[in-house]
């Protein structure tokens, strides 16, 4: 999430404005959409490494490498053994997720055309599991099954690797890969996790993972077709990959109370078309010239965690140009981006930094380069002394450097800067562990350059080990073409349970 998700409210919507058009992945890495609080509390601060040279990237259960919650997978024997079928290990393998919760929004709307409830029920089923086909080779599957009682939220299911529709499917896949290990290297083949970046609440180079964002208080990451290699470096990580789809995240009906003020969910603000002219979505095609080509080092040093990548690909933020008189498009187009960062743990404080440069080809958007800064820290002291186990404060400064203008060309109405979240902003979250089954956050965020925000509470109780109720609430404010402007009328509070097998 770990972006895709809603943590703080405005900090993961953020991410969310864009991730979820289709135009974004640049998200929070924590997968619950507010954030799973004992998770983040349990975190450590600096990132894993890759395992050491000999250690199989099948026998871990970190989801860089491969999305299984499961236990490690061993290497198990080739004799024939019922354990040893592959439908018997899906079965005995599997891992459920029960999400049930309840929205309510205090507020309506004037248009009677916003499906504006007061109550909405929303409910995930997840699968989780696998099973080794051959020692080296392990099959991964994760699916959900998702309820809403908001209208036109969802429509069939299943979606198609290059699928063009945003529409949220009832029932779809967010992993469904085949891993191979050969020593050191591993290739990965197929829908799967893609998640980069160091960042706690906000980065801008983790990006390359859609999402479903249909309603965004519940977004979560629906993985990415891929081809991978990844090569054990010592305890350090190489990766290749090649992105053949031009994946997009799933976002809010048009007439969603999320949907916001302009024709568009990618853009807080939008240029006025004219009368009569229309707005179409154009999407790049399967050739090999429109795939995404991704590279990635990631390592640890003296006591730092860092990482570099780069990537050529289409671009997550969208541009406006001009097709024909009465005819605009909402267009990405290709890009460079290079990205880079590092983080540190000393003491209870950690700290981290990254950036990521993107430079349009032909000059068709805004070069640009996206930037964070934060830290976190663990109290014990103070928080003993109020009776409570641990205090985490956790605060990113993210903005943005303009490199060049986009060409003065007439088809192009817009760049991509209104579609882009989080140019000069603070994001802040303090996380409280009252005890072993008890927390509780405050947190929110500013945007400096639109004078907008987003404040939100929440606690979490672990009634067990596997059953876990929590409870929401989020505010925003700001003018009706800003990031969280748009929401001011969905203040909501949320409660719901989530259950696990």
């Amino acid at each position: 999430m770990r972006i895709s998700s809603l943590i703080l409210a405005g900090p993961i919507l953020a991410g969310m404005v864009v991730t979820a058009a289709g135009t974004a992945q640049a998200k929070d890495k924590i997968d619950d959409s507010f954030g799973d609080i004992e998770s983040q509390m349990e975190a450590q601060p600096v990132k894993k490494a890759a395992p050491p040279a000999g250690k199989s990237m099948l026998d871990t259960s970190d989801d860089e490498f491969l999305d299984t919650a499961a236990p490690a997978a061993k290497k198990e024997s080739k004799a024939p053994q019922t354990a040893d079928n592959p439908f018997a290990q899906l079965v005995k393998r599997a891992q459920y997720q029960l999400d049930l919760f309840t929205t309510y929004f205090p507020m309506g709307y004037s248009n009677r055309q916003v499906v504006d409830d007061h109550a909405v029920g929303w409910s995930k089923f997840q699968i989780t599991t696998r099973a080794s086909l051959t020692p080296d080779t392990q099959f991964n599957l994760k699916m959900h099954a998702v309820g809403s009682t908001a209208t036109n939220e969802h429509k069939g299911v299943f979606t198609a690797p290059g699928a063009h529709g945003n529409r949220a499917k009832w029932v779809d896949v967010d992993t469904l890969s085949l891993a191979h290990q050969m020593g050191s290297n591993t290739v990965t083949i197929g829908k799967a996790p893609l998640s980069m970046g160091v960042s706690t609440l906000y980065s801008p180079a983790d990006r390359f993972e859609p999402s479903y964002a249909a309603d965004p208080t519940q977004a979560f990451r629906t993985g990415r077709w891929q081809a991978r290699y990844d090569r054990a470096v010592g305890d350090d990580q190489f990766t290749l990959a090649v992105l053949p789809t031009d994946d997009v995240s799933v976002v809010p009906h048009k007439n969603s109370r999320w949907f916001g003020g302009t024709s568009s969910y990618a853009f807080t603000a939008m240029p006025a078309l004219g009368a009569g002219a229309s707005l179409a979505e154009n999407y790049h095609d399967g050739a090999a010239r429109n795939w995404g080509y991704l590279g990635r080092y990631k390592g640890t040093a003296g006591g730092f965690d860092y990482f570099g990548l780069a990537h050529y690909g289409p671009t997550i933020y969208p541009i406006l140009r001009q097709r024909g008189a009465a005819m605009s498009e909402i267009y990405r187009p290709m890009a460079s981006t290079l990205a880079a960062g590092v983080s540190t743990t000393i003491d209870r404080w950690e700290f981290h930094g990254e950036a990521s440069w993107q430079i349009a080809s032909h000059n068709q958007d805004q070069d640009f380069i996206k930037h964070v800064v934060g830290f976190s820290y663990r109290d014990s002291a103070l928080a003993n002394s109020l009776g409570l186990d641990e205090i985490q404060p956790i605060l990113e400064y993210a903005g943005e450097l303009v490199t060049d203008q986009q060409s003065s060309s007439g088809q192009f109405l817009a760049n991509s800067s209104s579609s882009r979240p989080l140019r000069d902003a603070v994001l802040g979250r303090v996380i409280f562990r009252i005890s072993n089954a008890w927390s509780t956050y405050v947190g929110g965020a500013r945007n400096f350059v639109d004078g907008d925000h987003s404040a939100s509470a929440g606690a979490e109780y672990k009634y067990a080990e596997d059953i876990k109720f929590k409870l929401d609430m989020s505010a925003f404010g700001g003018e009706p073409d800003t990031l969280y402007g748009r929401w001011r009328r969905n203040d909501f509070i949320r409660f719901g349970v989530v259950l696990n097998h």
